[in-house]
């Protein structure tokens, strides 16, 4: 009996012992992905902080021009007033790439933020502009800091840079969570040219937060990113005259 009872509690030692080892590993490789991210994350923000010291002292006109020297794909640059959203904005002939790479080319966990290849910043009525959710605010991780009532109204303004050497003030109309699959917004073919009020019907039937101009923008952007881990996105609409 002594002898039976003595197995069992040597099994339930090994058990334990092998639990334990799983919660350690468990919490170790945890503690490791907390550390790379927030690594990748201060290693991004280096790069961009060189994008904007490129720029520095360059007239707004020739600022996309002076990065195209760096990135031929760099089509644009966002930036929205007392945000971390002020970043150069690149374009390939596929929505994949600048995923996983950032404005220079070189492979990057966080990506880049980069507008939808179907979309011509330069005489669109309506385009996509795509980043990644990151943590600590970066890329488009302060998109989903909108959902506050207080800090939409205290962050509602930006400016917009083109390659043409144009550039506009923009307005944040509306914060919404909206369905990734087949949603209107992403169809931009049927959009780009003079669809507005459609655009604005389905943020606004999907808003949190919302502004309501006198009168409304003759051009729309909207600023797409992922929203927690989940089929629905986040999306800033911002609007400017051009």
């Amino acid at each position: 009996m002594n002898s039976r009872l003595q197995i069992i509690m040597d099994l339930i030692d090994r058990l334990l012992s092998q639990i334990i080892i799983v919660v350690f590993v468990a919490i170790l490789t945890l503690c490791l992905y907390v550390v790379y991210d927030a690594v990748c994350i201060h290693n991004e923000t280096k790069v961009i902080e060189g994008a904007a010291e490129l720029v520095e002292n360059t007239p707004d006109d020739q600022r996309i021009s002076e990065l195209k020297q760096t990135n031929s794909d760099i089509v644009a640059w966002i930036t929205l007033d007392d945000t971390e959203i002020n970043y150069p904005i690149t374009q390939t002939n596929n929505n994949q790439f600048y995923l996983t790479h950032d404005y220079k080319k070189d492979y990057s966990i966080a990506g880049s933020i980069f507008a939808d290849y179907r979309s011509k910043l330069t005489s669109d009525d309506y385009s996509v502009i795509y980043g990644h959710n990151m943590n600590g605010n970066s890329m488009f991780g302060t998109i989903n800091r909108y959902s506050e009532g207080d800090y939409f109204s205290k962050h509602s303004s930006g400016k917009i840079y083109l390659e043409d050497g144009r550039s506009y003030y923009t307005q944040v109309l509306a914060y919404a969570i909206v369905e990734d699959s087949q949603n209107p917004l992403y169809d931009l073919e049927n959009n780009k040219n003079g669809s507005n009020d459609t655009i604005l019907e389905v943020v606004n039937s999907s808003a949190i937060n919302k502004n309501a101009p006198a009168n409304i923008p003759n051009t729309l952007v909207l600023l797409s990113t992922c929203y927690q881990h989940s089929s629905q996105r986040s999306v800033l609409l911002l609007g400017y005259n051009r």
